[in-house]
């Protein structure tokens, strides 16, 4: 992602002692990273990791919170999809059917 001053981003924590999912605001944008509210968090250019500052980061940034909860939605449908397939096929399904999930969700076998 890109940044610009005045930019309204919103930040989702990994995890609770990293604080609660806010929107933030890019206050500065030099060439390497983006500060955010005033220095209290940082991100390089073109990620979307915050800074750790020399221990693992304490969240990502995302475009909207709107953007955010989408990627929640489609992760949690995505966990409950690996669930249901279980461990082998259900019976009944064919080569041409799995080859065909493979397409619809654009992935490689």
């Amino acid at each position: 992602m890109e940044y610009t001053v005045g930019q309204k981003v919103w930040f989702a924590p990994y995890s609770g002692h990293h604080g609660v999912a806010c929107e933030l605001t890019v206050t500065k944008v030099g060439r390497v990273w983006a500060t955010l509210n005033d220095g209290r968090y940082r991100v390089a250019r073109g990620l979307s990791a915050v800074d750790g500052d020399k221990r693992a980061s304490p969240g990502a940034l995302y475009a909207s919170e709107e953007v955010y909860q989408e990627f929640i939605a489609v992760v949690t449908a995505w966990n409950g999809l690996k669930k249901a397939m279980g461990y082998y096929p259900p019976v009944g399904i064919t080569r041409s059917d799995i080859a065909a999930a493979y397409v619809n969700l654009r992935l490689r076998p």
